[in-house]
């Protein structure tokens, strides 16, 4: 009796199993899919985008898509309610401003740096530089007169 038990419950596990793997995997699909108000707002503000991939980080919706202008990755965050956050698109270092690429020079003596222009609603843009000074790498944000920010990327 004890086997046929310890059996029938072996069973019904690996079925409730079976079950919660498929309910997962539906669900994981089903979120990879943002909701329909920051489809609105992408396709709004990117109708050219082509390559788009979705992720959804840190409860926001994060969108990677191709730049057809420069042919350049764009990162672009939403909120729920279709809002966008920021988006992070790196840029060359001949699009940079002469007064930030001034300051990594006199502030970290290094003129070896990548810049992404980090574009936020209703904010003045900033640039966030990556600056590699020997073996060392530095995360700097700079507003476009090349003065420091504090900013708070959470991304």
């Amino acid at each position: 009796m004890q086997k046929i038990l310890y059996t029938i419950a072996l069973v019904m596990a690996i079925a409730l199993s079976g079950q919660a793997q498929n309910h997962t995997r539906d669900n994981n699909n089903q979120n990879n899919m943002p909701p329909p108000a920051v489809q609105q707002t992408f396709q709004k503000e990117h109708p050219t985008a082509k390559d788009v991939n979705w992720q959804r980080t840190n409860h926001q919706w994060h969108s990677r898509h191709t730049d057809e202008t420069n042919n350049t990755h764009v990162d672009t965050y939403y909120n729920q309610n279709g809002n966008r956050v920021d988006s992070h698109q790196p840029i060359e270092r001949n699009a940079v401003p002469h007064e930030v690429d001034q300051h990594v020079q006199d502030r970290y003596h290094a003129d070896d740096y990548t810049a992404i222009r980090i574009d936020r609603p209703n904010h003045p843009f900033v640039f966030q530089l990556d600056v590699r000074q020997k073996k060392k790498h530095r995360k700097v944000y700079v507003d476009q007169r090349g003065h420091e920010v504090n900013y708070n990327d959470r991304h």
